[in-house]
This record gives structure tokens, C-alpha cells and sequence, in this order.
């Protein structure tokens, strides 16, 4: 397990993941041969960051599959080690169907994917522009996937590997982003100010199970919430703390919140 200096600036949760990382970066340090994490959500990624830090004995990137992915593979490597996006091992699919008579939705497709058996760190961004849907995936995961994988709810689908980078979407960002001031990171002040509603709403709202963070059940109002958290609070959406811009004179957080409405 970390060392307690370690967890303090983390949640007591996040500890096993942390252990992890440490670990990772002891395996390319002693081993001196690079290590490919699975997709990381946006507050692993921070985590990542924070604890590999800059060093001469290994480096770090983070890809995707995509410009601007939100969930990305990490690639810890020596410093004689030459990165390339082959290295990430990820794979684009474009998802096939009779959009003319059909809909799909970003819900349904991950759930089918699940539905397979794999794990959710093994599936990158579920992307969408118009009627046209495109996911990224561990590269290892290919065949099985496109055998097992011919309905998404009630549609017939049929999975196709996408060669040229060029045909790779770039949908405009879904997240609406703005600053607000908030009182402290407790989760129900954040959610408050996020969604414009009463504290006494996000509280009960908590404690029914309505709420996740970075995809976690939170049933506690008072968690707190660190910068990179994605937040989703049933029936309205989700939020990203982006960052802390600054402490007002009167001890508040000005901080920049992304946010993403339901339909």
C-alpha cells in the first residue's frame, strides 16, 4: 500500500488505484521496458500526473485514440524509448447500421459493449457527429468484438476497423464550460452551483444513489470533490472540475466547471 504521505492529498478510495501506478512506475524503472496502462477516466489521468511527476529515470504520455479523448492509455517509458501511437495498442471502430430507420445512443452502445464480458477500462470515447457513431478499443479486443457484438439494443450492427486516420471524427466539445464561485468542495455545494439547484436537492439526491464520481457511487454529501472529477447527477448530467482559478478575499473558490445538460 502507498505511504500515508502519499494518500493524504488523495480520497481513501483512490488508494488501491494509486498503489497501482506506483507500481507501474517500479516496473519500468526496474525492469527498464516501457508499461501500457488500460483507459483511464479524466481524475485517474490526474492521479497519474500527480504521482509520476517529472523524473530521469522514465516518462510519460497520454493518447486516446482521438484529438481531445477524454478517457486515454497511459505509455510509461525509459528515456531510450521512442513513442508512437502504435504503441498505445488502440484501435477506432466506426459502428455500421441503417441510420435512415434507426437511432443509437451513446448509453445503449456502451452497454452492449459491456454486455460482452469486458471490462469498461478496455473501451475508450464513444464518439458521435450526426447519425454517425465511432468508438476506440483495446486493439486486442478487435475480433471478439466484432463477432459478438451484431445488435446494439435492437439494432443490427456490424462493427468495422477504421484505417485511415483522416476518417476519425472531431465533433465539436459537448461541455459547456464556465466559472462559478463555490463555498467549498463538498459534493453537494459543487452540484449546487453546477446544476443551479438548492443544496437541500443535491443532498437528498446524493444520499438516494443518484449521484457518481468518475463513475463511483458517492452517497456521502459532504465528499470532497478534487479538480479532474467527473461528476453525473441523475436527471441532469454531469459536471467536470476543470480547475481552481483562485481564492476570493472572502475565502470562496472561483473555479471553472464544465457541464453537460441531459436531452
Amino acid at each position: 500500500m502507498p505511504n500515508e504521505d502519499v494518500l493524504q492529498h488523495f480520497n481513501k478510495e483512490e488508494a488501491p488505484f494509486i498503489d497501482q501506478v506506483l507500481d507501474w512506475r517500479t516496473q519500468v524503472i526496474n525492469q527498464y521496458r516501457p508499461v501500457l496502462t488500460p483507459f483511464l477516466n479524466p481524475r485517474e489521468q490526474v492521479i497519474v500526473n500527480s504521482l509520476l511527476g517529472h523524473s530521469d529515470d522514465y516518462d510519460f504520455a497520454f493518447f486516446g485514440g482521438h484529438e481531445h479523448a477524454e478517457r486515454c492509455r497511459v505509455l510509461i517509458y525509459p528515456p531510450y524509448f521512442e513513442i508512437k501511437k502504435d504503441d498505445f495498442e488502440i484501435m477506432p471502430l466506426s459502428i455500421h447500421y441503417a441510420s435512415k430507420f434507426n437511432q443509437l445512443a451513446h448509453r445503449q452502445i456502451l452497454g452492449s459493449l459491456l454486455g460482452t464480458g469486458i471490462d469498461r477500462n478496455r473501451i475508450g470515447d464513444i464518439i458521435s457527429e450526426g447519425d454517425t457513431w465511432q468508438l476506440f478499443v483495446d486493439k486486442t479486443l478487435v475480433d471478439f468484438l466484432k463477432i459478438e457484438v451484431t445488435k446494439m439494443g435492437r439494432t443490427p450492427v456490424t462493427l468495422k476497423m477504421i484505417a485511415n486516420e483522416k476518417e476519425i471524427l472531431n465533433p465539436p466539445s459537448q461541455w459547456q464550460m464556465s466559472e462559478q464561485t463555490i463555498s467549498s468542495y463538498r459534493l453537494d455545494t459543487v452540484l449546487a452551483e453546477g446544476f443551479h439547484l438548492s443544496r437541500t436537492k443535491t443532498k437528498q439526491a446524493i444520499e438516494k444513489g443518484g449521484c457518481k464520481i468518475n463513475w463511483q457511487a458517492i452517497s456521502n454529501p459532504s465528499h470532497e470533490v478534487k479538480i479532474g472529477d467527473i461528476i453525473s447527477l441523475r436527471g441532469h448530467g454531469r459536471l467536470k472540475l476543470s480547475s481552481e482559478l483562485l481564492i476570493t478575499k472572502k475565502g470562496k473558490y472561483r473555479v471553472k466547471i464544465g457541464r453537460i445538460k441531459n436531452n
